[in-house]
């Protein structure tokens, strides 16, 4: 009886701990800080680095805590927020820091395996954040540039994957061709060694009081390239310097401006054919003006002379009819 009861304890753990075959177990893998952080202006936001490895969309960045306190063990009031740009979480008090003074910071977050957490030591300095004197654009090109819109439909493979492989699974073709501007900046700061840590360079496209797009990065990275959704002309790209966590530029950039006259714009290109027989429904993409079944035969010299999209053919007769047309004018003029 004993031995029976071991077998079925032992059948229920294997069950409980071996995941079933083809299961994908996603995990979050954050990088927690280890260093003390020194020399902390006393008006700027605490930056805490906190990579996080495995799959990114896992990590429970709800159970995020953060909190500071002084050498009285007092909480520290202040907000945070994990923030991309820096990899990090950005910890902003709600009133400058005391200079020259030790705080401890303590943070953790929950994971697949088991809650982790971090403590470390941040010394601030007794002078505040000096603002930068200013912004250059060292180069600066607006051009038009193309990009290929993909799309995807599942496979019948697909059916055996679960979780995220099956966003990833199908067959992908490019479905068209978009053309808009893209801006291509690189920068330099003035008198901004104190703050490079803590700026960011906003990237603004704009024409007239018309506003067509912005990124946002690191100042310290230097170069930035915007993707302008719209045209409009002219059209003008700056960059304006701010604090983290502020609204508010402490300095601007010369604007890097092309008129319509000088804007180079690229060869239209059609997208190739696509065999839509790999997909698990054919029948839905039957109307798809880029399906191959499209293709117009004969096909002299192999595939690769027909690919003429369909709803080219129609121009394509217009033409050969007024060329044909030219032709017995020219012959009704000779026998004139």
């Amino acid at each position: 009886m004993s031995r029976l009861l071991v077998a079925s304890a032992l059948l229920v753990l294997s069950l409980v701990v071996v995941p079933p075959a083809g299961a994908v177990i996603m995990v979050c893998y954050p990088t927690f800080p280890s260093a003390d952080i020194v020399d902390q202006p006393v008006d700027a936001p605490v930056i805490l680095p906190l990579p996080l490895g495995g799959e990114r969309f896992t990590c429970q960045l709800d159970t995020l805590q953060v909190e500071v306190r002084d050498a009285d063990e007092n909480l520290v009031a202040g907000t945070f927020a994990y923030d991309d740009l820096f990899t990090g979480v950005v910890w902003t008090p709600e009133r400058p820091l005391a200079p020259a003074a030790t705080y401890r910071v303590n943070g953790g977050l929950e994971t697949y395996a088991e809650p982790m957490t971090f403590e470390i030591l941040l010394h601030t300095r007794a002078s505040a954040l000096a603002p930068p004197e200013g912004v250059s654009i060292a180069s600066g090109s607006i051009a038009e540039a193309e990009y290929a819109i993909i799309d995807r439909c599942w496979t019948p493979e697909c059916d055996n994957i679960s979780g995220s492989g099956r966003y990833d699974c199908g067959h992908t073709w490019v479905d068209r061709f978009a053309y808009a501007p893209q801006a291509v900046l690189t920068w330099s700061m003035q008198g901004a060694a104190d703050a490079l840590p803590w700026l960011l360079c906003d990237v603004v496209a704009s024409s007239g009081e018309q506003s067509l797009g912005q990124k946002t990065v690191l100042c310290a990275a230097g170069a930035a390239t915007l993707d302008v959704p719209s045209e409009a002309f002219p059209l003008c790209v700056g960059i304006h310097a701010r604090l983290v966590g502020a609204t508010q530029a402490l300095a601007h950039s010369e604007p890097v401006c092309v008129v319509e006259g000088d804007y180079a714009r690229l060869e239209r290109q059609a997208p190739p054919w696509v065999d839509f027989s790999v997909c698990s429904q054919p029948e839905q993409y039957d109307e798809h003006p880029l399906n191959i079944r499209h293709m117009v035969p004969p096909c002299e010299g192999g595939m690769g002379a027909c690919q003429v999209r369909a709803t080219q053919t129609g121009s394509a007769w217009i033409v050969g009819l007024l060329a044909l047309g030219l032709v017995a004018l020219r012959r009704q003029r000779r026998r004139g």
